[in-house]
């Protein structure tokens, strides 16, 4: 049964009294919203607080499933542009009328922040690996040297493999370097053959280079990050996972702040970084993916490195899968699904669930409430610069020391699962993204 205990309106008026602006003349209540919000996403962030079962049939032969398509509301990516502008307008006191800039004074110009936000997407998604792509490109015939060109969109490969025309076997393809290769067999880029291995270590940008040389025409299936360069429309979405948008948000007023003009702020700027970077690290130990069955019967989970080295021919295989490798939101099925009859249930950290409505409940518990309060007051003064924001600190600290006693809660309260849902991190320990 979900929480019924505060409403959206009771938070906000509360909230708004302890600013001293029941009226919401300074901050308006849309503003306030987006403070509870952002509260409530960062929560969940830190603490995996809120989790639901989801449940999608397997299709016919297919090796990977994006868990925020299968399950939309449950891992939601749905923050737009225009979400984000506007509030960075209120922090930045311009007119929140998004990303028109309508209205705006000289101080910033609606193209230095949307820049900001594009730009800093990007960088996340690099710094994070957040969210991953998968594709296949096919060479109808071997390339020149073994040097693949790649799409330009293509920031950084997570996992590559190969499967080869005339046999149909696909096998995946090992992270390696030239002078790696050069030790095990000094010939290799003359003895074309059956790829094993990739290296981006020599290679121009956007080049691949495929240990050894292939012989014949093959497919390479890629896990990668590709790079956006979105529209700027107010219905704009970024791909990313709603709980990550304040990433984007405090990267973009980071440069904002860093400026050198009206707005330069070097006090702001560096609180806008910190922010980010926390966001980063907690990327590193997203959970998503916490519990998978099979028809009704347990799956285990492990790592996508794990399984290409334990089954190394997974994506020939077809079968009734048995086995789940997944990284983030990208899930793993072993071996390839022979029909569309198996039920996959998924328990799951979702996205905070966040109200819509003034009498929506907020769905925290009372003894919690005190933690999202004080985010809000920290957040929505942020506006104030200077000591008068410096002041509420405290405030932050204690949020933070909340979300902190429900993380060991959490962990408590399923001691066992822990080593089951940190894959992201171990699949980094053993295959560094960067």
């Amino acid at each position: 049964m979900p929480y019924a205990q505060y409403t959206q309106a009771q938070l906000n008026a509360e909230i708004s009294q302890a600013l001293e602006d029941p009226a919401n003349v300074y901050w308006v209540v849309p503003e306030v919203n987006a403070a509870i919000n952002e509260a409530l996403l960062y929560w969940g962030q830190i603490t995996s607080f809120w989790s639901s079962r989801g449940v999608f049939n397997t299709a016919l032969s297919t090796p990977f499933y994006d868990l925020s398509t299968k399950f939309p509301a449950l891992r939601s990516r749905a923050y737009t542009f225009d979400q984000i502008v506007k509030e960075i307008q209120y922090h930045l006191l311009e007119a929140a009328n998004g990303v028109s800039g309508s209205g705006m004074t000289a101080q910033f110009s609606i193209g230095q922040i949307t820049s900001a936000v594009i730009r800093k997407r990007n960088e996340f998604a690099l710094d994070t690996r957040l969210p991953l792509t998968f594709n296949s490109f096919n060479l109808t015939t071997p390339p020149q040297a073994g040097l693949m060109q790649l799409d330009q969109r293509i920031e950084l490969i997570a996992r590559a493999s190969w499967k080869s025309i005339p046999t149909g076997i696909t096998t995946p393809l090992r992270r390696q370097d030239e002078y790696g290769s050069d030790a095990l067999n000094y010939q290799w880029a003359q003895d074309n053959g059956i790829p094993y291995a990739y290296s981006t270590a020599l290679t121009q940008p956007i080049e691949l280079q495929l240990i050894p040389p292939p012989l014949a025409a093959g497919i390479v299936n890629l896990l990668y990050i590709a790079s956006m360069s979105p529209s700027v429309a107010a219905g704009t979405t970024f791909n990313i996972p709603d709980e990550f948008y304040m990433a984007l948000k405090y990267g973009a007023m980071h440069s904002l702040f860093s400026t050198d003009n009206e707005g330069y702020d070097p006090f702001r700027a560096k609180y806008c970084l910190e922010r980010y970077k926390q966001c980063v690290q907690q990327a590193a130990d997203m959970r998503s993916l916490l519990r998978i069955t099979i028809n009704g019967n347990r799956c285990p989970l492990d790592t996508i490195w794990n399984l290409d080295a334990t089954r190394p021919f997974w994506q020939t295989q077809t079968g009734p899968p048995d086995f789940c490798g997944y990284l983030y939101d990208i899930v793993a099925l072993a071996p390839l699904a022979n029909s569309t009859a198996y039920s996959i249930t998924c328990d799951l950290v979702r996205s905070a669930p966040l109200p819509v409505n003034p009498g929506d409940p907020i769905q925290i518990g009372r003894e919690e409430i005190p933690y999202i309060f004080d985010y809000c007051r920290h957040i929505l003064s942020f506006k104030l610069g200077g000591a008068e924001f410096a002041a509420t600190f405290p405030l932050f600290d204690n949020f933070m020391a909340g979300a902190a006693q429900r993380g060991k809660l959490q962990n408590v309260n399923a001691k066992y699962m822990t080593p089951m849902v940190d894959t992201g991190k171990r699949e980094q320990d053993v295959q560094p993204a960067a």
